[in-house]
């Protein structure tokens, strides 16, 4: 039991289209129980693609609906001092937090006696 992602998005650094793979039809029943008792929202991890000037990027659901809107006023507002970060802060699930889910995942398999190796 593991799990895996395909890539990073490149402005939040949040992990794009992450997934549990498993093989044993004991473990994906658990991983389905695991997951109701103790749900995690995945879904604004989903890998997209956004222009930024003629490149291409991959980056996540949540940044690619929160485009940064960059004001005069909000430069002039961040020279002041008056504010720190002109971006919105990403609601993708980050890979400490996707860790420690997993991490999570695994204790109570392991107090299940399932085969986690495999």
């Amino acid at each position: 039991m593991f799990i895996k992602w395909t890539s990073c998005c490149s402005r939040c650094e949040a992990p794009l289209s992450p997934c549990i793979k498993t093989y044993e039809k004991e473990n994906k029943k658990f991983i389905k129980w695991y997951r109701r008792i103790r749900p995690i929202f995945m879904d604004n991890n989903h890998k997209m693609y956004s222009f930024t000037g003629l490149k291409l990027e991959r980056v996540c659901y949540s940044c690619f609906i929160q485009k940064p809107k960059i004001t005069p006023n909000l430069l002039k507002l961040r020279e002041m001092g008056q504010i720190r970060h002109m971006l919105p802060r990403s609601r993708a699930k980050s890979e400490e937090e996707l860790l420690m889910w997993f991490g999570g995942l695994l204790r109570c398999a392991r107090k299940f006696n399932l085969n986690i190796n495999s």
